[in-house]
């Protein structure tokens, strides 16, 4: 009998301790499939829809190219990866008559490596031990 209490308490703070720590991790929400109207700092429109979660997202073209926003220009530009693995811009401006780099694969999305260190640090904010650089 005191086995068997023992098992149903120890499965309840098991499963309470995944509900807790666990749950903001699994709990992520999927981006909304709708096409978005992204705009360039000279005024030119384009649409583009939004792909992933809150742990890893971007953004993509209608035909599936993925695109990144440059920090320095605030222009949007086609994907490429960096050998680390995280996306990164190309010199082609996204626009209507734009077409991504040669040999440039649809979908791209950030390397595993560089997930988990997005992840760790997204982690690390959650719970206050971010160390700025």
């Amino acid at each position: 009998m005191a086995a068997s209490k023992f098992i149903t308490t120890g499965s309840r703070a098991i499963l309470l301790f995944f509900f807790l720590f666990a749950g903001k991790v699994l709990l992520a929400v999927p981006a909304a499939p709708n096409q978005h109207t992204l705009k360039q700092p000279d005024g030119s429109q384009f649409k583009a829809r939004q792909w992933g979660d809150e742990w890893n997202h971007g953004w993509e073209t209608p035909d599936g190219y993925s695109i990144v926003r440059d920090a320095c220009s605030g222009s949007w530009r086609f994907a490429t990866t960096q050998a680390e693995g995280k996306l990164i811009a190309t010199d082609v401006l996204v626009g209507s008559n734009k077409l991504p780099p040669p040999n440039t694969p649809k979908h791209l999305r950030p390397l595993d490596r560089a997930l988990d260190k997005t992840k760790q640090r997204q982690v690390n904010c959650l719970h206050g031990t971010t160390k700025h650089q």
